[in-house]
């Protein structure tokens, strides 16, 4: 066993996570141990996970004579303990923040859960899903709720193959106030009667949501003004648009520059800047609902999507309530600059179907303002007067 075990190790046919578990085997076997074992992770033909044993063939003094030993590949045995070493750390994560469990019988219409011990409870589905959506769930989720776990979507969806349906909701309690959980459902038909039942196991997912919404918030928000920022304001507004159907109501498409804004940085600097367009961005979240889109597209250029407007004349109207009110002289040493807004706007579906047509025929009329009057709106039309001849 000269150079053994070094000279296996040496050629890099062994990760040097389990080397020692060799020198270990090969150290007893030379102390005279009449036998040794260890697992190692050998690299000689990919990775693979092995198995050495090591025996002492001894004389009839008790003296070794020779020493042999056996290496049995046990790659897929290594692989299904690990799976399994995973699965058990996964259960003992998801029971950790398991709130509760209960089952239904949805061909029935039953509620079953365990309380007090043993003692079973059966309710009816419907009716528990009622009070728990007056009681338990916060108002903005309700009909997304309901939608999603009613008897009726819950064994269509059955039909259709689905067989565990996972549903996030933010509840509503007196002492947490308003929480994420998970309801997790796994539905299977009886073999004897083929009603269809479903487990549902609730787990709070607070932590891990809170924080999943937060990066994406960030991820789409505009750092300065808090607006959102050119892709996901380009991405809503196509998103939104794609989805109308015809309802007698328009959208409005509105770009937003300022006038003179040059000025604030030559004169005041970027700091008194980054304080104007904060300033700008604040009238503008004032002047629309929270429905509507509106963004920062870059510098001093704003989208603002006016969602299910009435009629033309109503777009004017907050048009010029926006150019009102986003006039404002800002001082500062002595020195003057008066920031006003130029608008073009253009129409859904009358202008275009898509933010980069929409966008194109706002901004012609966006021109026709600033090369005229600035301080003011207009709605394309379509003229020369829009192309700039």
């Amino acid at each position: 066993m000269k150079n053994i075990p070094e000279s296996f190790i040496s050629g890099g046919k062994v990760s040097e996570e389990t080397s020692g578990e060799i020198r270990k085997t090969f150290k007893e076997i030379r102390e005279g141990k009449e036998s040794s074992s260890c697992i190692f992770c050998s690299h000689s033909k990919g990775n693979l996970w092995e198995k050495m044993t090591l025996t002492n063939i001894f004389d009839d003094s008790g003296k070794v004579m020779h020493s042999v030993g056996v290496i049995e590949d046990i790659t897929v045995q290594k692989e299904q303990e690990e799976q399994a070493r995973q699965g058990q750390e996964y259960q003992k994560i998801f029971l950790a923040h398991l709130m509760y469990s209960c089952s239904l019988n949805l061909t029935r219409d039953i509620f079953s859960t365990d309380k007090e011990g043993d003692v079973r409870q059966n309710k009816s589905y419907d009716e528990v899903l009622k009070d728990f959506l007056t009681s338990s769930v916060y108002e903005e989720d309700k009909e997304k709720v309901e939608a999603a776990l009613s008897r009726k979507s819950l064994l269509q969806r059955y039909e259709n193959g689905e067989d565990e349906i996972t549903v996030e909701l933010r509840r509503t309690d007196g002492e947490k106030g308003v929480y994420w959980t998970e309801y997790r459902l796994h539905l299977a038909k009886e073999s004897d009667s083929s009603d269809v039942r479903a487990i549902v196991l609730v787990k709070n997912i607070d932590y891990q949501k809170r924080r999943e919404l937060s990066l994406q918030y960030k991820a789409q928000i505009d750092a300065l003004t808090q607006l959102y920022n050119r892709e996901t304001t380009e991405s809503f507004i196509d998103a939104f648009l794609a989805g109308q159907k015809k309802n007698g109501l328009i959208q409005a498409f509105m770009i937003l520059d300022l006038d003179n804004f040059k000025q604030i940085n030559d004169i005041f600097g970027h700091a008194q800047g980054d304080f104007v367009l904060t300033d700008v961005a604040s009238k503008i979240r004032g002047n629309f609902r929270k429905t509507d889109v509106l963004g920062r597209l870059g510098g001093d250029e704003f989208i603002i999507l006016m969602k299910d407007v009435d009629s033309i004349d109503d777009v004017g109207i907050s048009a010029r309530e926006l150019v009102k009110v986003i006039k404002h002289t800002y001082e500062e040493g002595g020195q003057k600059v008066t920031i006003s807004a130029s608008v073009g706007i253009a129409i859904f579906p009358i202008h275009g179907k898509d933010f980069k047509t929409l966008y194109k025929k706002a901004d012609a009329a966006l021109y026709s303002v600033k090369r005229n009057t600035k301080n003011g709106y207009a709605i394309y039309t379509g003229t020369k007067e829009d192309e700039g001849a």
